[in-house]
């Protein structure tokens, strides 16, 4: 099915005009309304989808950049072929409050080399120090063309608890050269207000990944982008919301990647 992005955005203004002054609501002790017109002035124009880092959202800050010691080098696929990148705005842990996800088990998108070999995912819960103490690790055959992949984690994994920070890894092997390859980043769940949430549920899916990526809800816009992304029938093209995505997170080296399996 063609997706026409004029048409989704001309859409798009009247509800996102009214989402303003909705909060995104985050449960803990810490919690307070974090969304202000500020965070939402991006969204209400109706024109790109953004990502926002998230800011001020009341919680106890914690220190990433040492959660992993010797954090990978970043590298661009275009140039190396044998590049292993993320899709997260904060590869490098330096991002502090971390990406945000509405789900217990979302999805978490990787460029990927061409590979035949094994990948791991370790999941690590933060603790108000930035300790880490690993939650879950699963490992799975890979045997793909270079390109983009989605790796969801499966309902054998612990959910997400709501405000709470997490690190994971990413390894990737080749099962015939003697190297590993690896990425990291940090994730966090939050709720969205009843009130939001009700303003959402008819919402086409390019407005709500316009207004997540406002609210700093990372993982879910780009999840929503990736899924009419490959849905395109000129896949060769990208769509221009997912190349403004990827742009405003310093990614746009990666839009033009192409998709593979959604899911390992």
């Amino acid at each position: 099915m063609a997706i026409k992005s004029s048409y989704l955005f001309a859409s798009t203004c009247s509800l996102l005009l009214s989402l303003s002054f909705l909060p995104l609501q985050i449960a803990s002790a810490y919690a307070q309304d974090v969304v202000t017109k500020e965070a939402t002035k991006g969204a209400t124009k109706g024109q790109k989808v953004r990502y926002i880092p998230p800011k001020d959202i009341g919680i106890l800050k914690i220190s990433l950049p040492g959660i992993f010691r010797n954090p990978p080098e970043k590298c661009d696929p275009t140039i190396d072929v044998s590049c292993l990148s993320a899709l997260v705005p904060d590869a490098d842990l330096k991002l502090n409050p971390p990406p945000l996800t509405l789900s217990a088990r979302p999805t978490f998108f990787f460029s990927m080399p061409q590979v035949r070999g094994r990948a791991s995912f370790k999941l690590y819960d933060v603790d108000n120090a930035g300790k880490l103490r690993q939650i879950y690790s699963t490992t799975f055959q890979v045997d793909s063309p270079a390109g983009v992949i989605g790796y969801t984690m499966p309902v054998n994994a612990p959910e997400l608890k709501v405000n709470k920070i997490y690190a994971w890894r990413f390894t990737l092997g080749n099962l015939y050269k003697d190297e590993f390859k690896e990425v990291r980043g940090s994730i966090q769940r939050v709720e969205l207000s009843p009130g939001l949430s009700k303003q959402l549920e008819n919402s086409l899916p390019l407005e709500r990944a316009s207004v997540y990526a406002n609210l700093g809800i990372w993982y879910d816009s780009v999840k929503i982008l990736a899924e009419l992304q490959r849905e395109n029938p000129d896949r060769k093209k990208p769509l221009p919301e997912w190349v403004d995505l990827l742009k405003s997170a310093n990614l746009d080296q990666l839009a033009t990647r192409p998709f593979t399996n959604m899911s390992p």
